[in-house]
């Protein structure tokens, strides 16, 4: 744990950076690339999770300490992109956050958001990344040369990686756990009477669907596949997190195996949010293949928080009576394949 490390430690931990970069940005290009070609024209540019593959692409690629001596000003250049891309990233979750909880919440729609929020999203993520980077500049604490023992161009060590960095990225993990609690907890005491939990015993065939414990088990199962995005977010800056504030309790002094996990938790984060994105569009697609009756009750009723995804947009239900609305919510809840309910009953008609 001395103040420098070795050069065989920096080797290794710089090739590891690399490679785990590498198939981050790969796999980011692979979003990004399906993205723009499967999404419908209209939502193809304004979608927080593309954007926030755009940033995944680029963060490892400001990572890899190319900075020579015939090559100074890259250095620079790699402390700026590094700030502003992972700056950026966390603003985006926290958009995509901002979009579940007005679809789970206010059951607006997806496309409706898209087009409402796209220019506020876009001037929070790049307008607090850009003033971020302004203000180290300003400070000049953006690095120009690699200092010993580091893996990358950042931010001079000291107080400004705190202020300008690290507290910010405590501020957004915390605001998205609250968000996504009071989501879940939101969904779980909406939905339920919908699904017949709290209903009198004259209609015990949508009781038996779904009782109050078994609800509970479910929403919390769904608040797990929704708050993916958050999970992978909180993880891999944990690892930067742990080690940053061990640097700032033990002055002049690197913990190799905590740098080790920096670089694990902080390189696979595109190849993780990409795993998302490639999970939650297969459940898409088997959600659209279900048969056509299913389809069509889909397609009549409002969009729900368990259809977060890419939504066509729905006819108005207006002219249901109530009854008939409360039965569609609910076969719509039981087709979405993340919920399983058990077996369909002999008679699902029946009221």
């Amino acid at each position: 744990m001395d103040g420098i490390l070795s050069e065989s430690q920096l080797a290794l931990a710089r090739g590891l950076s690399r490679g785990l970069g590498l198939v981050s940005m790969l796999a980011s290009l692979v979003v990004i690339v399906l993205h723009a070609v499967f999404r419908r024209p209209k939502r193809q540019f304004n979608d927080p999770v593309l954007w926030l593959s755009v940033c995944t692409f680029f963060i490892p690629l400001f990572a890899l300490a190319m900075s020579t001596r015939a090559w100074p000003w890259w250095c620079l250049l790699e402390a700026v992109g590094n700030q502003f891309f992972s700056f950026a990233s966390f603003v985006w979750v926290t958009c995509i956050g901002h979009q579940l909880y007005h679809v789970a919440v206010h059951d607006r729609e997806l496309s409706e958001l898209a087009d409402s929020y796209a220019i506020v999203y876009h001037l929070l993520s790049w307008g607090l990344s850009l003033a971020s980077v302004v203000v180290l500049g300003v400070a000049h604490q953006l690095e120009t040369h690699i200092a010993p023992g580091d893996l990358w161009c950042w931010v001079h060590a000291g107080p400004w990686r705190f202020i300008v960095f690290y507290i910010p990225l405590l501020v957004f993990v915390a605001l998205n756990l609250g968000l996504y609690l009071y989501i879940t907890i939101t969904v779980y005491f909406k939905y339920r009477e919908i699904l017949g939990v709290n209903l009198p015993a004259s209609r015990a065939v949508l009781t038996q669907r779904a009782s109050p414990m078994q609800f509970a088990k479910q929403t919390l199962s769904w608040a797990f596949r929704a708050s993916l995005y958050l999970i992978v977010f909180v993880v891999t800056r944990m690892g930067s997190l742990i080690n940053r504030f061990w640097e700032l309790a033990h002055p002049g002094r690197k913990s190799f195996a905590l740098i080790l996990v920096h670089i694990c938790t902080q390189g696979l984060q595109g190849f993780l949010y990409a795993c998302i994105y490639i999970y939650n569009e297969s459940v898409w697609k088997r959600w659209k293949a279900r048969d056509t009756s299913r389809a069509a009750i889909i397609n009549q009723s409002h969009e729900h928080p368990f259809s977060y995804g890419d939504v066509d947009d729905m006819d108005s239900d207006s002219d249901i009576d109530e009854q008939e609305l409360e039965t569609r919510r609910l076969r719509d809840f039981r087709a979405f394949p993340v919920v399983n309910f058990g077996p369909e009953p002999d008679n699902e008609d029946q009221q």
